[in-house]
């Protein structure tokens, strides 16, 4: 069976009274006659009805696509989903439909193909294969890779759609209705895609947060963590990493009142190590004072719970001698307030102090979110 699809066949949708008499007419044909119209006649339709629907969709930089014992549904898929690499997963036994979708979709895409060869019942080999291809295109972000679970085996399908839930990407399948008398050929396809089972429990968005943590975009990760505890009512390890989260954002901010509080919840649902009891202690002491001192020993212990280093530090010593030395704020005046004085561009010491602890947290942050993974 030679298929080869043109620019020209793709240039316009069928109309649906075309498209369903070529359908009926398919339908129709003997058993000798059925498999070429359908390769030459009713197939280039249902391909220019699926690309007619794609013209708007976003690129991806990674499609991957299992090729079983036909090459139809394969080449919709790479029709309905653009991408700039399409990785075909065949077996030794389909190769030849893997090499058949690479030669129909030539002239009509400017895709990279990529054959890779798998063990169809051997998910490992099937995760493995995926992630060297992966990793070989940059280890491009969730958004930018999309798979196909149309073909293949069952293991080729849980394989798939395992890795790529895990990952965060597009899933999706060829949906189509086949006719009885013509076994192994369907029409009237249409691409159908597919939630991510894991966000039922907020695990592709708590990892992608807990990434922007590590990485100190601590209020970035704060709104995403947020957003997992408004959709799925999350559990209290949920309330602790948001708690975890604010407190950072707090401490870049100097924000003493947020961060006092995000402690405290933290430590309450969180099995972090004694620094933060003792921090918690210092939380509650430190709203209760408009001592600059006592917050400045709150920061203190902040940056070595959320950085992950032993206390007391050089600089944490440095930040408190600072302030101590510092007058008393006036009740009522806003300006000299404890929460003023800790932003006071005239302490020299001070800046360096924050600075310091600001870069132990940058150091620790990523050792102390992999412990909370």
């Amino acid at each position: 069976m030679r298929l080869r699809l043109t620019p020209k066949q793709l240039e316009r949708a069928p109309s649906e009274e075309e498209y369903s008499k070529a359908v009926e007419e398919w339908v129709l044909c003997d058993a000798a006659q059925a498999e070429d119209f359908y390769a030459q006649t009713l197939f280039p339709l249902s391909c220019a009805r699926i690309a007619a629907k794609t013209s708007q969709k976003k690129r991806r930089e990674l499609l991957f696509v299992p090729v079983g014992t036909q090459p139809f549904a394969p080449i919709l898929a790479v029709l309905g989903t653009p991408a700039d690499c399409v990785a075909l997963l065949e077996s030794k036994q389909a190769q030849q439909y893997g090499d058949q979708v690479e030669a129909a979709l030539r002239e009509v895409t400017d895709a990279t193909f990529v054959h890779v060869t798998i063990s169809p019942s051997d998910v490992v080999d099937i995760a493995q294969a995926m992630k060297a291809v992966w990793e070989t295109r940059g280890l491009p972000s969730g958004e930018a890779v999309a798979a196909d679970i149309t073909g293949g085996r069952k293991p080729t399908t849980a394989a798939v759609a395992g890795v790529g839930s895990s990952f965060g990407w597009d899933l999706f399948y060829v949906e189509g209705k086949q006719v009885r008398t013509h076994g192994g050929y369907s029409h009237s396809e249409r691409i159908v895609r597919l939630a991510n089972v894991l966000d039922v429990f907020g695990r592709v968005k708590r990892e992608r947060a807990l990434d922007l943590l590590a990485a100190g975009a601590c209020a970035a990760a704060a709104g995403q963590l947020e957003a997992i505890v408004e959709e799925s009512g999350a559990s209290a390890r949920d309330e602790g990493l948001l708690a975890f989260a604010r407190a950072a954002r707090a401490f870049r901010r100097c924000e003493t009142g947020d961060l006092a509080v995000a402690l405290e919840a933290c430590g309450q649902t969180l099995e972090l190590d004694e620094c933060v009891f003792e921090m918690i202690d210092a939380a509650r002491s430190a709203r209760d004072q408009e001592s600059a001192s006592a917050r400045a020993g709150l920061f203190a212990l902040a940056a070595a719970a959320l950085g992950q280093e032993g206390w007391p530090h050089e600089s944490a010593a440095a930040l408190c001698r600072a302030l101590e030395n510092l007058e008393a704020p006036k009740a009522g005046d806003a300006e000299t307030s404890a929460d003023a004085l800790l932003r006071d561009p005239r302490l020299g010491l001070w800046e360096q102090a924050l600075a310091a602890l600001d870069g132990t947290v940058g150091r620790g942050l990523q050792e102390r979110v992999e412990s909370l993974r």
